[in-house]
């Protein structure tokens, strides 16, 4: 069963959803509710999903996040980079030389790129400012423009499933 519960969690982690963009997101955890209870998606994205007796005198609710933090594309360079801003809190600390995957009309794996630390005022201790960096996808302007439109969205690439040490004690719900 942990086993089951760790493989849902990786599966529903790596579901695209930055924030504005959660629909895939969302109807993945939909149709993995779906066995467990009635479950919707409201108007607003929100995945409900009603287990069990609704008039109990105690009711329990879990929320969590749909979407993570990622990137927005902004426009496509004459080289074929792809300019990008943040889309929620991304730190750009962690940017350079992170492997991403754009969703365009395709998904795209990238990396992103800025000026090598040794050629920038303050060197290594100063990290670019996002309007400075870029994803490269190796593809031309032309290539680029066939897979991407501003307004796509980016997220840094999630690690993939490993090994994880299974807890000393197996929470119980009663």
């Amino acid at each position: 069963m942990i086993e089951d519960l760790q493989e849902l969690l990786f599966a529903l982690c790596a579901e695209p959803g930055t924030p504005g963009d959660e629909s895939e997101a969302a109807r993945r955890a939909a149709r993995e509710l779906s066995d467990c209870g009635e479950t919707e998606i409201d108007r607003m994205g929100n995945v409900i999903c009603h287990m069990g007796n609704r008039g109990a005198q105690r009711q329990i609710l879990l929320d969590a996040h749909l979407d993570q933090v990622g990137l927005i594309v902004t426009q496509i360079e004459k080289d074929g980079f792809l300019r990008i801003d943040r889309c929620g809190g991304t730190d750009r600390r962690v940017l350079p030389g992170s492997p991403v995957t754009v969703y365009g009309r395709e998904p795209l794996t990238g990396v992103m790129c800025c000026m090598p630390p040794h050629l920038v005022e303050g060197g290594e201790d100063k990290v670019e400012s996002i309007d400075r960096m870029a994803v490269d996808v190796g593809l031309s302007k032309e290539e680029a423009e066939a897979l991407v439109s501003p307004g796509d969205r980016a997220l840094i690439r999630a690690p993939q499933k490993t090994s994880v040490r299974k807890p000393h004690c197996i929470p119980c719900i009663g």
